[in-house]
Formats: structure tokens, C-alpha cells, sequence
């Protein structure tokens, strides 16, 4: 049901390049003709006197969740050749550069590693999390759909399933036949995410791709979510419940708009 995580996209700007693999040859070689200082143990000596919500704020997970991820990949992680990077700080470097909003040259010197290793690590993270862990984004059913449903009787948005709404993830000037498909309304390069959230502010479903010069209305119609609307309603959203979004969305018998 759900569509692969698309954490790829959040570094869009810079993946056209990292994925040249002469761009990779270049940095590593230039990385190897002068030292560059590089900040050490941070994994070691600075990561675990964060706060929890410190922890959380950097890397978007708890503690917790982090050691599911590392036990979930560390049976695939050797599929990096001759890597001597740990799983732990490999995890820590790939979640840092999707979150913060740092270079990849700082968030290389703050792993203590290299820029052409920090992609390598990173296409493998993405790759991986995609294949082995993309099932935890899934519909609200059963228990979790009461739940959820509760959470927004709570909030003053009775018998709802989940919300969606969508965002523009910026990318660099594509290279098909209409680039500027892509250009959004705010003037820069896109791609569309239409996110499906339950009232606990987790993923249901996620559809990410679509040209950034779309109406979110135009994203949603080429969901998943909406395909099964028009076939089969009742199997994502119960009789008498509905899914709420705002006016961007089309008015459909199992929608409605909230603000």
C-alpha cells in the first residue's frame, strides 16, 4: 500500500551530482592530495550527551527508534565493500545530512570521513531503507485507526481517518524535454510530496514525483489513496469516516475539507 520512503528526495539538490561517479573519483582524489581537518569522536564523545530532545531534534528518531534501524540494516550493511565506517556512525552521518540542512563537506568533517564516502553511505542508507523498511509507513487499521480517529475527535475533526496535504521538495533543473514542468508557482524546480498523516503525525502513505507546476489537487488524483477511493472506498476509509485536507482538495464522498 504505501510507496517507498522517499528520503532520497530530501537531498534533490545535491544527488545529481554525488551520483557521477567521476565527481566521485574528483572529490576523493582531491580529498587525498591535502588534510582536511576532520572533528573526531563525535560519534563517540558528543552524540550521547544530547538530551533526548536534543537527540531527537538532530536526527528526527529517538534512541530507540535509531538501534531499530541499525538492528533492521545490519545484516544488508556489509554490501559496502570493504567499508571500515561503523553501522552506528554511518546510520547517524545519513540521517544528519537528511534532516540538517548542512553541506556535505560539513557533515563530512563532523563523521570524521570522507564526502565521497558520506555518498556512497548515503545511496546505500536510502537504497536500504526503501527495500527492508518501507512496510512502517502503512494505513491506519484496527486498533491504530481507533486511535487515531480519537486523536482527532480530540482536536475538534470528528470520524477521521487521516490527514493529507502535500509540499514542494526543490530540486535542480531536470534534464528531460519539459524541464519547466517543474517549475512551481514560487519560481524554483520541484517535485510534488502528497503525504497522508494519522492524527499522531505519522506517515500512512506517502506519493512523491510528480512535476512541481502540478495542483496538489492533480498530485492527489494520481495517488494510490485516490485510485482506491474511486474503486474500493470502504477498504481504506469506514463508512461514516472520512479524510480531511484543505481547499487545494477535490470535495470526493470520503474527504473533507477542514480549513
Amino acid at each position: 500500500m504505501a510507496d517507498h520512503v522517499a528520503f532520497a528526495y530530501l537531498i534533490a539538490d545535491e544527488l545529481e551530482a554525488i551520483e557521477n561517479p567521476l565527481f566521485l573519483q574528483y572529490i576523493e582524489h582531491d580529498e587525498q592530495q591535502r588534510m582536511v581537518p576532520k572533528i573526531a569522536n563525535f560519534v563517540e564523545d558528543v552524540v550521547p550527551l544530547y538530551s533526548l530532545s536534543e537527540f531527537r531534534s538532530h536526527f528526527r528518531l529517538s534512541r530507540e527508534q535509531v538501534e531499530d534501524v541499525i538492528t533492521t540494516l545490519g545484516p544488508v550493511y556489509m554490501n559496502l565493500q570493504q567499508t571500515k565506517l561503523p553501522l552506528t556512525n554511518s546510520v547517524l552521518a545519513c540521517l544528519w545530512t537528511l534532516v540538517n540542512q548542512e553541506s556535505y563537506r560539513g557533515v563530512a568533517d563532523r563523521f570524521n570521513m570522507s564526502k565521497s564516502t558520506l555518498a556512497k553511505h548515503l545511496h546505500e542508507f536510502c537504497y536500504n531503507i526503501n527495500t527492508y523498511m518501507a512496510h512502517h509507513i502503512s494505513w491506519p487499521r484496527g486498533q491504530r485507526l481507533e486511535m487515531s480517529k480519537l486523536g482527532f475527535d480530540t482536536a475538534g475533526f470528528p470520524n477521521t481517518v487521516c490527514a493529507v496535504d502535500g509540499c514542494h521538495i526543490p530540486i535542480m533543473r531536470p534534464h528531460c524535454d519539459n524541464p519547466l514542468a517543474y517549475m512551481n508557482r514560487k519560481q524554483f524546480y520541484s517535485v510534488n510530496l502528497t503525504g497522508f498523516c494519522d492524527s499522531q503525525r505519522r506517515f500512512c502513505h506517502i506519493s512523491v514525483g510528480h512535476p512541481g507546476s502540478w495542483h496538489d489537487a492533480r498530485a492527489f488524483r494520481f495517488t494510490e489513496v485516490c485510485r482506491v477511493l474511486e474503486e474500493d472506498p470502504h477498504s481504506l476509509v469506514p463508512q461514516g469516516m472520512h479524510i480531511i485536507g484543505d481547499s487545494a482538495y477535490p470535495l470526493l464522498p470520503q474527504t473533507y475539507e477542514a480549513l
